[in-house]
């Protein structure tokens, strides 16, 4: 059943239509729907009620009533102004990227709806970017642990299918915990009671946390997390791709900025490369985090997630481009086509740590500005490789050396890509010398 109707009163009785035909899971939210619908400037629109009745099925499995009534309230959306539709546009993009046939990573793991910075805010003074990743990093990682906590104790009534037992959930807080330190330290919230274990320790930090949260961060926290089946590791899963992109998106920033202002400020270019390797570095331990999911639920869920692949992280491929320009197989291979946008601007042609490097070289300053520079270079090249294999190991235990998720070549594609080169003209430069 679909409604493509433009007229608010058709989409009204569209969505009541459907409403009467809906199962009596989805009955409430269809009937908020309506309700919404008949007055968009006044009444709120039912965002938590649509996310529970995603959670009562897997969004894979949301009935086909709920997706058309859905898809019909956007019709409303023009009748609001701008700054009021746009999010509620963009959490229906998300909510109906199944429906709509734009299913991919992204949108598997809502990060249109994530408060991710524009590159340019690492410019604006008035805002500190390392307070800003650590808060999001520190949000995120603490709702995964609320959710493991809540679900053994009973609290979580969703997501049943392959539940942990008490050894993994105490794992997960206690690797959770001590991949969160250096964020913690940051944000002064350290200073907990050693002594009890991991999951009292972590209660009270998601205690703490509920607290401090602003409105504004709490809805976005519940939601970001809307998984495609019932299978509990789901959860935790969505919530480190996150954390992760999250961090790629601050290090693709800082890599841009080095390579504007290089030229001109060598030091504050080796700062900012430094701070990448760091952001990187403090992230790497969530992968011991991702490592505690179960073969059987990745097994599960994965078959729902076919579309969704990281070989579509925008993120990660600005990293890799603006380190080096991709040579021509690469930036015709799926790796970029699967990102077109990225593609798009490489071909624009656009500034990277290369092209700086090489610029240093051959400005006529002193040699020692470009050893330092490739020291810094090296020292970035070192923890991305590191990643890259990271994460090749997880896939592996996952996948095997079966195909990835997106119709991706899985393992052997990451076995092929993760000793790649990340800078060209250190690699040139250390066969010469060699």
């Amino acid at each position: 059943m679909q409604y493509d109707s433009a007229r608010p009163e058709d989409a009204i009785a569209a969505l009541s239509t459907a409403a009467t035909a809906a199962e009596v899971s989805s009955k409430a939210t269809m009937d908020r729907l309506v309700d919404w619908a008949q007055a968009p400037t006044r009444c709120e629109f039912p965002y938590l009620a649509i996310v529970d009745a995603y959670h009562c099925v897997g969004k894979h499995f949301v009935s086909p009533d709920l997706l058309a009534a859905l898809n019909t309230a956007r019709t409303v959306l023009d009748q609001l102004d701008p700054p009021a539709a746009a999010p509620i546009r963009a959490f229906l993009n998300m909510a109906l990227d199944k429906y709509d046939g734009t299913y991919d990573y992204r949108s598997y793991i809502a990060l249109d709806l994530l408060p991710l910075p524009r590159e340019t805010i690492l410019l604006d003074e008035q805002i500190d970017p390392q307070a800003r990743l650590d808060r999001l990093v520190f949000l995120l990682v603490i709702d995964l642990a609320r959710f493991e906590i809540d679900a053994f104790e009973g609290k979580a009534r969703w997501l049943p299918k392959l539940p942990t037992n008490e050894q993994t959930m105490q794992t997960r807080c206690a690797r959770t915990l001590k991949a969160l330190q250096p964020y913690l330290q940051r944000l002064g919230l350290a200073d907990l009671v050693e002594s009890i274990p991991p999951a009292s320790r972590m209660a009270t930090l998601c205690n703490l946390t509920q607290q401090m949260m602003s409105p504004e961060e709490r809805l976005y926290l519940q939601l970001t997390n809307v998984p495609v089946s019932l299978v509990h590791d789901e959860y935790m899963f969505i919530r480190t791709l996150q954390t992760f992109e999250t961090v790629f998106v601050w290090v693709s920033a800082k890599l841009r900025l080095a390579i504007e202002v290089g030229v001109n400020n060598l030091d504050s270019a080796i700062q900012y490369l430094d701070d990448c390797a760091r952001h990187l570095q403090e992230a790497a331990p969530f992968f011991h985090v991702l490592s505690t999911l179960k073969v059987e639920s990745f097994a599960d869920f994965r078959t729902y997630t076919e579309g969704a692949s990281a070989i579509q992280s925008r993120s990660y491929k600005r990293v890799e481009s603006l380190c080096s320009k991709p040579s021509p197989e690469r930036l015709h291979s799926i790796a970029y086509d699967s990102v077109p946008d990225v593609q798009q601007q490489v071909q624009a042609g656009g500034g990277t740590l290369n092209d700086l490097y090489l610029a240093i070289q051959a400005s006529g300053r002193s040699p020692e500005d470009a050893t330092r520079l490739a020291d810094a270079m090296q020292r970035f090249e070192s923890t991305l490789l590191q990643w890259r294999r990271s994460h090749y190991g997880i896939a592996l235990t996952m996948l095997g050396k079966g195909t990835g998720t997106g119709y991706t070549a899985g393992t052997p594609y990451l076995d092929e890509v993760r000793n790649l080169p990340v800078f060209t003209a250190l690699n040139a430069a250390a066969s010469i010398e060699g």
